[in-house]
């Protein structure tokens, strides 16, 4: 049984935070099962676009600071990296990082952040869908990858957790190409899970203290729940983190894709559990993101065959300021500008919904046709 340290940690005071992570690292044995002196380690944390930490669209810099300093007491060199959405850029990295507070976090540890744009191709012979994977050159590089994902709901996947976060090792411009490549979620899914067995990531602390439901990764609200999960099993830890949000695990895409392969089995029985009780700490009426209407067997039905009748739809409200955001980064090529207003050809859309994800005013909401109103409602009501 795959162990998941499940510890309770009410809010962000620095205190706390490390008092937290260093419980649930110690529940797993310790950092030193994971970490060497001299290992070059790379905390990989998700950095979707420049969000403050009280948004909870990104990992909260206090989670990171404390993983930090427990790698660096161990002996580990820390190189934090990510390859957020949008352009993989020097100015764009630098504007994530102080804008999520890591750029403070870098100068209060000495650890460091990653600018090296330059990518590498690695084979993945083992890789179900991808043989071979373009990652950023932070994470070839690395002996050892520490992810540190934030619990949200996603418009895709369900929930974005310790599997979806290791989609930043891929540099942003290939990102597009997978969505674009693989448009069916149980295809993107089994993509992701390629992507997160070549990182290989040795253990997971997930930011769980304040996830975000409703419209995540980005659009959604943030939302207590007073957590911190650690786990060297990727899917063990979104098994755990599913349960705790109230979820079906299975609800999770990727999860679901893994049980289809038989990598787990999905089940909160089949996780050893440590720490604090997660009955105790699971929080109720987690609102999920609206489009579960798009991540589900039944959905990819109707989106295949029915799609223009019951299909979510991104649609852009008229505070848009034209910054054409969604334009630059949507896989394929389905907006154009018109007035200098965004234009949405829903013929071409392959339902990502990059375009809600990486707004920066938020002003991408997703729309819902009748039956696919019908359709929650009766979800909702079970």
């Amino acid at each position: 049984m795959s162990k998941t340290a499940v510890v309770k940690c009410a809010a962000y005071q620095q205190d706390n935070v490390d008092s937290a992570v260093r419980e649930g690292l110690n529940l797993l044995g310790g950092i030193e099962r994971y970490v060497w002196p001299g290992a070059k380690v790379l905390v990989k944390p998700n950095l979707i676009t420049a969000r403050r930490p009280d948004e909870a669209a990104t990992t909260h810099p206090a989670v990171v600071k404390a993983l930090v300093q427990v790698v660096q007491a161990a002996g580990g060199l820390v190189n934090i990296a990510d390859s957020p959405g949008g352009p993989f850029s020097h100015e764009r990295l630098e504007e994530i990082y102080a804008t999520s507070g890591l750029a403070q976090v870098a100068a209060e540890t000495g650890a460091r952040l990653n600018y090296d744009l330059t990518t590498v191709n690695l084979p993945h012979p083992e890789g179900q869908l991808l043989k071979g994977v373009t990652v950023i050159r932070a994470v070839a590089e690395a002996d050892a990858v520490i992810t540190v994902p934030k619990l949200k709901t996603h418009t895709l996947t369900g929930l974005t957790g310790a599997v979806k976060v290791a989609f930043g090792a891929v540099p942003s411009p290939l990102k597009t190409e997978y969505h674009l490549r693989l448009p069916k979620v149980g295809d993107f899914s089994q993509a992701l899970l390629d992507i997160c067995s070549l990182v290989d990531p040795r253990l997971t602390v997930m930011d769980a203290v304040v996830g975000m439901e409703g419209e995540g990764p980005s659009a959604g609200n943030p939302r207590p729940i007073g957590a911190i999960l650690a786990s060297a099993d990727s899917l063990a830890c979104d098994v755990a983190a599913a349960a705790l949000v109230g979820f079906d695990p299975l609800a999770v895409s990727t999860t679901r894709a893994a049980v289809s392969l038989g990598l787990t089995s999905g089940r909160l029985a089949d996780i050893e559990l440590v720490g604090s009780s997660l009955s105790e700490l699971r929080v109720n009426s987690f609102k999920p993101a609206s489009t579960w209407l798009a991540t589900n067997r039944i959905s990819e039905f109707l989106l295949g065959i029915y799609g223009r009748v019951a299909g979510p739809r991104p649609v852009v409200n008229s505070d848009c300021n034209g910054c054409r955001t969604c334009q630059r980064n949507c896989p394929p090529q389905a907006i154009t500008m018109a007035n200098k207003r965004p234009v949405v050809d829903y013929g071409k859309c392959i339902h990502c919904f990059c375009c809600q994800e990486l707004c920066p005013q938020q002003v991408v909401t997703i729309h819902h046709s009748w039956l696919g109103r019908m359709i929650l409602r009766a979800r909702e009501a079970r």
